[in-house]
């Protein structure tokens, strides 16, 4: 009987603030008008996901998963690379090549993609709408209605693509760059004309033709180094472009009609009849004062991965990724101050010429020259650079249009100011899972303050470990660097599938507003220490982290404060040392207790006890100061302050609160197990504690006496993480070797062995509770299902793509599943009703595996591994990469290998079935020209002589046992009849011939093969036992004749020899 397991399906990815790796991930979305600015929503690209936040307040609005994306399937969803927003439509880039349009209405984005493009074959760099092209200085007044229905798309294959959004079509692909196309932005020319900007990491800038001629038509050496960003003014006169080197400035081009632009100057970078491109100058940013120069790069370093210009082309902003004091505020200068400028910079040259005494007749000419060189800086201003938190990785300016005007801006000298200047107000998104929004006053002193920062959601640098709690699992505490969160299961949400229909609007009822499944209650600081291991304590009030730094740390989840802790449980006794640091913990059955080991070679065994402590007035009063103060700056940390409970609020007067005694729940150390090597990991089994050591052993000793019991050897890597089933049979093993292990408890044999288990070293392995099912994950990003008694792999869950996943927890009744990871998510499956059978999802993986590009991945990754042997070697990322790529192509050889075995013998047996039908008839039927003028037999077994032999096991694998047994029985037919003499099944040959027609090698080797890989289906069927006797014979005459020529054959040598 086939057995049926439960799938577990992906629920929202949560602890999420923004993507680390979205250069242009971040937009605001929605109308752009005065009256939605309240209202108005930033759209953060949170790995595969798009999470919204009130652009006022900075709180999340409506975090949602894009539909469309193949999360429940054996690969991760592709990454969002690239975002671009209109005020009625949002257009997503992902890492696999594809494109998703998003609707807007208002401020709500439509949770089903409306158009879905392959656009590319590689991840989407950078994406421009038709409907922003500004129009180039000189253009004549009419407007082309074309240009407004474009989408441009631009990616790391070298090539541009342009589509209709209305009839969802391309329109035109642009070749021509020799590296990635990293910017891109539409522009109205002369005679209403559209042309495409480009630039790419080769240093150029091309003007494209998209409608008519599809062609490039103006081609321009920016630089001598990548280009990372394009940006065009509003106003169409203006092209920005930055990149590598160039001392972190950026390149200033002019846009103009060509008629209205000097000869010479069109010529110098080509002709178009449309537009003219003109080099102006370059942009150089200021230095740093003293405070913030430790932050900034090297010049030689300086790269400038973004520029954006604001809606009315007053400022630009540059973002460089490299600094936390990366960012830097420009502003144009009108004409009369660009006039006023170079006046004053004409004479503070006169000035220094006349100290010199040098001063001659073409001092003036000379200054021209200078001036005219330098007009990138003489037109724009620098104004304010932004510190940030943490370096930046994209940004977003507000519309001007949603902006009040500020007061109290101080007056320039010389100059005529609005009493009320502009204001302009910028989002960052940062490399550490948060993001900024700053405001900036030209005019105002200091120029940029911070006004909002979005954190709690997560952690700044990814969790590193989890538990549940005992109360159903709706309790969850993760740690990371700095400290632990305290999160709550939404088990109605989950259930739900994570959406609550909103009812009264039909457009929203349509859409859906959907929920996270965790929401984090409370967040606790250990200020700079990196949380290892967690446990939620008995009644899931309370939870005990241990630290990297060899601390023990008891904090109460409902207030988040520390309540006991010993900062030098596991710290290295000798000193100078750097053995320090809690690696494992595990609680006692009883709930009595919990047991860590530490670098430091020592497992500690630890009590819950409950001890009084004395509240004073004064410890209530601070408490109050501190709750007051939190609500006071809660509006900057962007609504996501902690929800605290109402009766922490009520507190009364502090001369009526007098001294009291209260229980506090803390631990006591009671024994100490000194091994003699480091301790990776500890699991508590019953009477016995597993615990595993730096020298790849598990030593198994009595909880007790503390005495040795047996020690389990066989992997040949450390043991990074244990488990053991809830009847207390199995203990299972992850190692570094990436190999699973399962061990008995009673003897500590070795039950099973999964090797390998995955593509990297396991770092975290579960059993579901009441099962011998278990859950393991690894740092090749998967987390996969076993079948412990049937050695099965029944699931695999790629969620966190190819990152690294660190823990993972089950609830108490295996409904639910967490993991978390380098990525920084927090993710959350939850077990349905859907059956499934491991044998079909075998082969769904192995159909996806063909299905999804792995060919020629497989094909480039074997161009690089012959680069690599032409390069004489390499480092060992290259060396493993090349062993990868001929490993997996030596796979995909032996499943086609398989496929046309299987495929031969489905044709050979159908032929001679037709021939079968037309003996004995007037017209016999005409032999199958498939055959290639051979008969059947003949047929298969040239398809299996196409075999190399160091495949022959591998392809055998994979043979279904029906197709190995047909196989092996022509294969017989042969050795005792011949390959001309017509095959008749076993069942219709009676008694068996032992005449020896021919002795073939080949077949030898292959019908002992097939013998040794099938023998127990064979054995165990009366038609396998029937053909083993069937074929005796002629395999032992076979193998007697190649001994004796062998034998002849070294005899003939060896007299050579002589």
């Amino acid at each position: 009987m086939v057995k049926a397991y439960l799938r577990y399906a992906p629920l929202r990815p949560c602890g999420l603030v923004c993507s680390p790796v979205a250069p242009s991930g971040i937009a605001y979305v929605g109308s752009t008008s005065t009256s939605s600015a309240a209202s108005g929503i930033l759209a953060v690209a949170s790995l595969d996901a798009l999470t919204l936040f009130s652009a006022r307040t900075g709180a999340p609005q409506q975090p949602y998963t894009c539909a469309g994306l193949d999360l429940a399937g054996v690969r991760a969803a592709p990454r969002v690379v690239s975002l671009r927003a209109t005020a009625t439509c949002v257009a997503v880039g992902y890492a696999d090549g594809s494109v998703r349009t998003f609707a807007v209405q208002g401020t709500v984005i439509a949770n089903a993609p409306t158009m879905t493009l392959s656009a590319h074959r590689s991840a989407v760099r950078a994406l421009a709408f038709g409907a922003d092209a500004p129009r180039v200085p000189g253009c004549e007044a009419q407007g082309n209605d074309a240009v407004e229905a474009l989408l441009a798309t631009t990616s790391d294959d070298t090539t541009a693509a342009v589509w209709d959004t209305l009839g969802e079509s391309v329109v035109a692909r642009l070749k021509g760059h020799s590296a990635p196309v990293t910017g891109a932005a539409f522009v109205v020319a002369a005679s209403g004309a559209v042309r495409l900007l480009t630039v790419s990491r080769d240093g150029t800038l091309r003007a494209w033709d998209p409608l008519d001629r599809k062609t490039c038509v103006l081609r321009v050496r920016a630089t001598e180094h990548a280009l990372a960003t394009l940006a065009v003014s509003p106003t169409g006169d203006r092209a920005i472009v930055a990149g590598v080197g160039n001392g972190g400035g950026v390149s200033v081009f002019a846009l103009a009609v060509s008629e209205h632009e000097d000869a010479t100057a069109a010529a110098a970078v080509g002709e178009d009849e449309a537009i003219a491109i003109v080099h102006v100058g370059t942009i150089r940013p200021p230095p740093l004062p003293a405070a913030m120069a430790i932050a900034q790069p090297r010049a030689a370093d300086a790269a400038v991965d973004s520029a954006v210009f604001d809606d009315t082309g007053t400022f630009l902003v540059t973002l460089s990724g490299a600094s936390k004091a990366g960012i830097f505020v420009y502003r144009r200068r009108s004409e009369d101050e660009m006039a006023r400028q170079l006046k004053r910079r004409r004479k503070r040259k006169i000035e220094k010429q006349k100290k010199k005494g040098n001063l001659g007749e073409d001092a003036n000419d000379d200054g021209e020259d200078e001036d005219g060189a330098n007009s990138a800086d003489l037109e724009w201003e620098h104004v304010a650079h932004v510190a940030t938190s943490a370096k930046p990785r994209s940004l977003a300016l507000r519309p001007s249009a949603t902006l009040l005007p500020v007061a109290g801006a101080r007056k320039r000298a010389g100059e005529v100011v609005n009493s009320q200047p502009s204001r302009l107000e910028m989002t960052v998104t940062l490399t550490n899972n948060a993001f900024e929004m700053h405001e900036l006053v030209a005019d105002a002193d200091p120029p940029s303050r911070r006004t909002k920062l979005v954190e709690r959601m997560g952690h700044r640098h990814g969790a590193r470990c989890m538990s549940f709690g005992d109360d159903d699992g709706s309790t969850v505490v993760t740690g990371g660097h700095g400290g632990i969160k305290c999160w709550s299961l939404e088990r109605y949400h989950a259930l739900a599938g994570g959406f609550d229909d909103d009812d009264g609007d039909d457009y929203n009822g349509d859409l859906g507003r959907t929920s996270l499944p965790l929401t984090c209650k409370r967040t606790t600081s250990l200020g700079s220490e990196t949380v290892t291991c967690v446990l939620v304590a008995p009644g899931s009030r309370h939870a005990v982290a241990g630290t990297k730094e060899g601390g023990i740390y008891v904090v109460d989840l409902s207030s988040g404060e520390v309540v006991d802790e010993h900062v030098d449980a596991h710290v290295a006794s000798k000193p100078g040392t750097s053995s320090s640091g809690v690696n494992g913990i595990t609680s006692h059955p009883d709930n009595g207790g919990f047991t860590t080991c530490g670098a430091d070679g020592s497992v500690k065994i630890w009590e819950w006890v409950a001890r009084k402590v004395q509240k004073s007035d004064k410890a209530r009063k601070d408490k109050k100061k501190k709750k007051k103060s939190g609500k006071k700056n809660g509006d900057d940390d962007g609504g996501d302050d902690d929800d605290d409970d109402d009766e922490h609020d009520q507190v009364g007067d502090d001369n009526d609160m007098p001294t009291s005694e209260a229980l506090q729940l803390s631990v006591e150390h009671v024994r100490t197990l000194q091994m003699d090597d480091e301790c990776l990991a500890v699991y508590r089994v019953g009477a016995l504690l597993a615990v595993a050591l730096l020298n790849t052993t598990i030593q198994v000793v009595r909880a007790g006496s503390l005495q040795l019991a047996y020690s389990l050897y066989g992997h040949k890597l450390p043991v990074t993480c244990m488990s053991c089933d809830t009847d207390l049979s199995l203990i299972a093993s992850g190692s570094g070797d990436k190999s699973l292990r399962l061990w008995g408890v009673d003897f500590g044999d070795c039950r099973r062995t999964f090797r390998p288990a995955h593509e990297a070293g396991l770092t975290a392995v579960t059993f579901v509770p009441q099962t011998h099912h278990l859950f393991t994950c690894a740092r090749d990003g998967m987390v996969k299902y076993w079948d412990g008694d049937t050695g099965e792999h029944l699931l695999s869950l790629p969620g966190h793509g190819p990152e690294e996943v660190w823990s993972l927890a089950v609830s108490n009744d295996g409904a639910f599943l967490c993991t978390v990871g380098q990525d920084r998510s927090i993710r959350v499956w939850e077990r349905t009703e859907e059956p499934f059978f491991a044998e079909e999802e075998r082969e769904a993986r192995v159909e996806a595996l063909l299905d999804n590009g792995t060919e020629d991945r497989l094909a480039s990754m074997d161009a690089a591994a012959r680069q690599v042997g032409a390069d004489g070697g390499g480092d060992g990322d290259d060396q493993e990469a090349l062993v990868e790529a001929r490993s997996a192509r030596r796979t995909l050889d032996a499943m086609g290998a398989a496929d046309d075995l299987v495929a031969a013998l489905e044709l050979a047996t159908a032929e001679e079935k037709r021939m079968e039908e037309g003996r004995g008839k007037k017209n016999p039927p005409p032999p199958n020209p498939m055959l290639l003028g051979q008969s059947p037999t003949e047929y298969v077994l040239r398809a299996l002589r196409g075999v190399r032999t160091p495949d022959l096991e591998a392809v055998f694998c994979s043979l279904p046992f029906h197709a190995a047994y047909h196989l092996l029985e022509r294969i017989a037919h042969t050795m005792s009849a011949g390959e001309k003499v017509p095959f008749v099944p076993l069942e219709h040959a009676g008694a068996a011939s032992t005449r020896r027609v021919t002795c073939d090698e080949h077949l030898m080797r292959c019908a002992s093969l097939l013998v040794r890989l099938h023998r127990t289906p064979l054995v165990s069927s009366s038609r396998g036992t029937a053909l083993l006797k069937w074929m005796r014979e002629p395999l032992r005459s076979g193998a007697r004749h190649m001994r004796d020529m062998a034998t002849f054959n070294m005899m003939a040598i060896e007299r050579l020899l002589k």
